[in-house]
């Protein structure tokens, strides 16, 4: 983005491919009308510009416990007013306004400009692509994510989705109809448009497991019969790779193309094994609701400490917790989980 900034006329050519603004009004119009019935009126003849400025006065705000005041006048001033809070004069104005203290020589010294540049590098390698954007999980399931305004349809049918996953998770062994035994490799579709399990069968006629011999069930026609989720601790078991055969591991991935699970063994350096779920025994699961006792960590004043298990991250491999004692979220790696009725 050019330090002047682009109109926004021109910035919606060169990312959506058209400058029909009256089109892109339309688009908008539920956002304008939310915004009306709160008193806010946006401005259309802003710029759009370079925010890196901004998001380092938003940080040095924060270290003065006025983070929230800050990005509430930064937005006021660009959404509502137009004003170009690119420009130095125009964000320290703003931080007098709030009352933040060193802002000029924050935005001259670049201070906050690499952990803000370190965030959006972050951000991106995670997926994220615009605002507003969505990563959302059920249970252990692998989460959804998604970028840009989005309907309340399609909203719907992510969450429609994800219950069904948590519910039967990708890789469960499954019986069809009474007759078929396979597994779980994806869901389809959404509440009330047919949604379905798509089962990859055991014995399947074509090895290369086309499309035509997977099937597609409702959730009332499986019986499950094997469930291993994610952030499970296993016994590796019957394999030809006889070394491997009682090792354990943490189930991290389940991969939907080859219907394998990647397990990351114990006490190996981090490696990871593509394995099929009848090579695996499990030993520990951790669902959420499960209560936890931390133990063994570095953070000495964590251990010991009871939290309440929310998920499992998988980019992190570690569970998602809220402490009892203060409600503060940590992502804490199983083995350092003890569930509180074992």
């Amino acid at each position: 983005m050019p330090d002047g900034g682009i109109g926004l006329k021109e910035f919606m050519k060169l990312k959506l491919g058209t400058d029909n603004l009256d089109a892109l009004r339309a688009k908008s119009a539920p956002l304008r009308l939310a915004g009306e019935r709160v008193g806010i009126t946006w401005n259309t003849a802003r710029k759009m510009v370079n925010t890196v400025k901004s998001h380092c006065l938003a940080e040095l705000a924060r270290a003065q416990r006025k983070g929230d005041g800050m990005v509430e006048e930064i937005f006021t001033a660009y959404f509502q007013r137009g004003e170009d809070i690119n420009d130095a004069d125009v964000l320290c104005r703003l931080a007098e306004k709030v009352g933040v203290d060193g802002a000029r020589a924050c935005l001259e010294s670049g201070t906050y400009r690499a952990g803000v540049q370190a965030c959006y590098e972050s951000a991106v390698r995670s997926g994220v692509t615009s605002v507003p954007h969505f990563t959302i999980r059920v249970g252990v399931a692998e989460p959804s994510r998604f970028s840009g305004a989005q309907s309340p349809e399609v909203i719907q049918g992510v969450l429609w989705q994800l219950v069904q996953a948590a519910e039967v998770p990708l890789g469960s062994r499954v019986r069809v109809g009474g007759r078929v035994e396979g597994d779980v490799v994806a869901f389809q579709g959404a509440e009330g448009e047919q949604g379905c399990f798509v089962v990859k069968p055991l014995h399947s006629p074509r090895p290369g497991g086309d499309n035509v011999d997977l099937i597609r069930s409702s959730k009332h026609n499986l019986e499950v019969l094997r469930t291993i989720p994610l952030g499970s601790e296993v016994q590796l078991g019957g394999l030809m790779a006889a070394d491997l055969n009682g090792q354990k591991g943490q189930v991290v991935k389940y991969h939907t193309g080859t219907g394998r699970f990647e397990v990351r063994l114990v006490g190996d350096a981090g490696a990871t094994k593509a394995l099929r779920g009848d090579n695996l025994t499990v030993l520990r699961t951790l669902l959420p609701g499960d209560e936890v006792i931390l133990d063994g960590l570095k953070a000495a004043h964590l251990n010991g400490q009871k939290a309440e298990v929310l998920g499992y991250l998988t980019d992190k491999e570690r569970f998602e917790l809220r402490l009892h004692s203060n409600g503060e979220v940590k992502a804490i790696q199983g083995e350092r989980l003890q569930r509180v009725s074992e």
